[in-house]
């Protein structure tokens, strides 16, 4: 029987290895902490995350506003498409600027158009800006939203599910509920 030689492939998977390990060499200690946290029980959160956590507690303490805005707007160019993008437009919002706050918080809308108070923080810009047949779109798009949530996800009781998953399947169903009726009233 022919024995199969693979010592070339060894000596190309190292090679590779070590090239990733060259291209990445500015990211690799930051990953190797992360993985003893992990492996420690300690998760290090994301970078975009703790830039968030920051600037949320800069604003409960009603201090240093400017650097909240900051570290939520570097958030945002790390990871465009978090709930940051929503943080920052309120942020936006609380300073007057209205056409800036609306930009990001219809982007938001797009990113998670299940956040019910995004419909509402928009139509309440357009309210500000006095148009008043886009706030009546927004409201009217969250509740056909919301409508077609509530029959798309109906609970129903699946015994072969553990009780939590279907306490779930209930949580969202009554978020919806809500919402919905939100939308409803300020129309």
């Amino acid at each position: 029987m022919r024995r199969i030689r693979l010592w070339h492939v060894n000596v190309l998977l190292f090679a590779a290895a070590l090239a990733l390990g060259w291209v990445y060499r500015g990211q690799l200690p930051r990953a190797y902490d992360g993985l003893n946290g992990y492996l420690d029980g300690n998760l290090v959160a994301p970078l975009e995350s703790s830039l968030h956590v920051e600037a949320i507690g800069l604003l409960q303490r009603g201090v240093e506003r400017d650097r909240a805005r900051e570290l939520l707007e570097q958030a945002v160019a790390i990871d465009p498409n978090s709930s940051t993008v929503y943080v920052l437009g309120d942020v936006l919002l609380m300073e007057g600027d209205l056409e800036s706050a609306l930009a990001l918080h219809l982007r938001y809308n797009e990113i998670d158009p299940s956040f019910y108070p995004a419909y509402l923080s928009i139509a309440s810009i357009y309210a500000a800006q006095n148009k008043p047949d886009a706030q009546r779109e927004i409201l009217e798009r969250g509740v056909e939203h919301f409508r077609r949530e509530l029959d798309n996800y109906r609970p129903r009781e699946d015994a072969t599910v553990s009780g939590h998953y279907n306490h779930k399947a209930r949580a969202v169903y009554n978020y919806y509920r809500e919402a919905l009726a939100q939308l409803e009233r300020e129309l």
